[in-house]
Protein backbone atom coordinates (compact mmCIF):
# COMPACT_ATOMS: atom_id res chain seq x y z
CA UNK A 1 0.00 0.00 0.00
CA UNK A 2 0.96 3.61 -0.68
CA UNK A 3 1.37 5.85 2.31
CA UNK A 4 2.81 9.04 0.28
CA UNK A 5 0.81 11.96 0.23
CA UNK A 6 -1.07 13.32 -2.13
CA UNK A 7 2.11 16.17 -2.03
CA UNK A 8 4.95 13.51 -2.15
CA UNK A 9 3.62 11.51 -5.45
CA UNK A 10 2.83 14.84 -7.12
CA UNK A 11 6.68 15.24 -6.14
CA UNK A 12 7.68 11.74 -7.38
CA UNK A 13 5.83 11.81 -10.43
CA UNK A 14 7.04 15.27 -11.14
CA UNK A 15 11.07 14.24 -11.26
CA UNK A 16 10.33 11.13 -12.67
CA UNK A 17 8.65 13.00 -15.47
CA UNK A 18 11.94 14.98 -15.34
CA UNK A 19 14.27 12.06 -15.52
CA UNK A 20 12.51 10.38 -18.43
CA UNK A 21 13.51 13.54 -20.58
CA UNK A 22 16.34 13.43 -20.16
CA UNK A 23 16.88 9.34 -21.20
CA UNK A 24 16.39 7.67 -17.52
CA UNK A 25 14.22 4.59 -18.30
CA UNK A 26 14.98 2.68 -15.32
CA UNK A 27 12.06 1.27 -13.44
CA UNK A 28 12.88 -0.65 -10.93
CA UNK A 29 16.29 -0.99 -8.84
CA UNK A 30 18.50 -3.94 -7.14
CA UNK A 31 19.25 -3.69 -3.96
CA UNK A 32 21.21 -5.84 -1.39
CA UNK A 33 19.19 -7.37 0.78
CA UNK A 34 21.57 -7.32 3.92
CA UNK A 35 22.32 -3.43 3.51
CA UNK A 36 18.23 -3.46 3.47
CA UNK A 37 17.96 -5.44 6.54
CA UNK A 38 20.74 -3.76 8.35
CA UNK A 39 19.50 0.16 7.17
CA UNK A 40 23.06 0.84 4.96
CA UNK A 41 23.22 2.84 2.07
CA UNK A 42 23.66 1.10 -0.77
CA UNK A 43 26.72 0.38 -2.14
CA UNK A 44 26.69 -1.02 -5.93
CA UNK A 45 28.50 -2.24 -7.99
CA UNK A 46 27.32 -2.72 -11.84
CA UNK A 47 29.66 -4.22 -14.69
CA UNK A 48 30.20 -6.83 -17.09
CA UNK A 49 30.95 -10.35 -16.87
CA UNK A 50 32.09 -13.28 -19.27
CA UNK A 51 28.69 -13.86 -19.10
CA UNK A 52 26.47 -10.91 -18.69
CA UNK A 53 26.03 -8.10 -16.15
CA UNK A 54 26.72 -8.64 -12.34
CA UNK A 55 25.57 -6.37 -9.50
CA UNK A 56 27.74 -6.44 -6.88
CA UNK A 57 27.37 -5.42 -3.01
CA UNK A 58 30.69 -3.42 -2.47
CA UNK A 59 29.50 -3.61 1.54
CA UNK A 60 29.10 -7.26 2.13
CA UNK A 61 31.73 -8.65 -1.08
CA UNK A 62 28.98 -10.28 -2.16
CA UNK A 63 26.77 -10.62 -5.81
CA UNK A 64 22.92 -9.13 -5.76
CA UNK A 65 22.62 -10.18 -9.37
CA UNK A 66 24.39 -11.80 -12.16
CA UNK A 67 22.47 -11.46 -15.35
CA UNK A 68 23.69 -14.29 -17.73
CA UNK A 69 23.03 -13.25 -21.45
CA UNK A 70 23.13 -16.63 -22.56
CA UNK A 71 25.66 -15.39 -25.56
CA UNK A 72 23.45 -12.81 -26.86
CA UNK A 73 25.03 -10.29 -28.87
CA UNK A 74 23.40 -6.87 -27.12
CA UNK A 75 23.34 -3.15 -28.66
CA UNK A 76 24.91 -0.80 -26.35
CA UNK A 77 22.46 2.29 -26.39
CA UNK A 78 24.35 6.22 -26.88
CA UNK A 79 23.53 8.15 -23.92
CA UNK A 80 21.92 11.47 -24.00
CA UNK A 81 23.98 14.72 -23.14
CA UNK A 82 22.00 15.89 -19.62
CA UNK A 83 20.29 19.18 -20.31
Amino acid sequence: MNNLTKEETAFLEQRTLEANKRGHEIISYWHCSKCCDEDNPQRIGVGWTPKGIQVWCEIHNENVQHIDLLGQKIGIVEAMEVA
